[in-house]
């Protein structure tokens, strides 16, 4: 064999190994990239009994014991099931759209620099379903990150303003006794 046709097919194997590389490495990232899983729509609200915002500080505990949902921080006093759906219902919205990556790492997380940073704790039992931050930007877009990644994705949807409370503690507790 000459010089000429081992360098022709030096260059063909790798011109072989640059596809091969593209095609099973590659394109799949990009992908996976471009299309996030909705990893909201994994959560099961028939299954949550636990909920636990923390946000400044300050954290609400709502436990749901025989179908109704109490402030759990606050000695069990009934919560307003009013506000309960409203977290359900902008969850679920969330969940039903795609997510967008924000961020891949946490020096992107960081630039984003999302003002009322909270901490959304779900579970059923002992069994721990998911710890989320949740942040907005000063343009009005939600951000979520699960607890311990350096992902972050815009979440559509009303989803941060359902668990940022200023005054969890009041609009939580139902003292009228509209629900029971």
């Amino acid at each position: 064999m000459s010089k000429k046709n081992i360098w022709l097919l030096l260059i063909l194997a790798l011109l072989l190994a640059g596809v091969g590389v593209y095609q099973w490495w590659w394109a799949p990232r990009q992908i996976e990239q471009k299309q996030p899983v909705n990893f909201l729509a994994a959560v099961d609200w028939s299954q949550i009994d636990r909920l636990t915002i923390k946000r400044d500080g300050q954290t609400i505990e709502l436990g749901r014991d025989q179908g109704k949902w109490l402030v759990a921080s606050q000695n069990n006093v009934p919560a307003k099931e009013m506000l309960v759906e409203a977290v359900k219902t902008a969850w679920q919205q969330a969940a039903n759209q795609p997510l967008n990556i924000a961020s891949l790492d946490a020096d992107g997380q960081k630039a984003l620099q999302a003002d009322g940073r909270l901490s959304v704790n779900l579970k059923s039992g002992s069994a721990d379903l998911g710890a989320w931050n949740i942040g907005l930007s000063r343009s009005g877009v939600t951000y979520i990150s699960r607890v311990g990644d350096d992902k972050t994705y815009e979440a559509a949807g009303d989803l941060h303003s359902v668990f940022d409370y200023a005054d969890w503690q009041e609009k939580a507790t139902s003292t009228t006794g509209e629900n029971r």
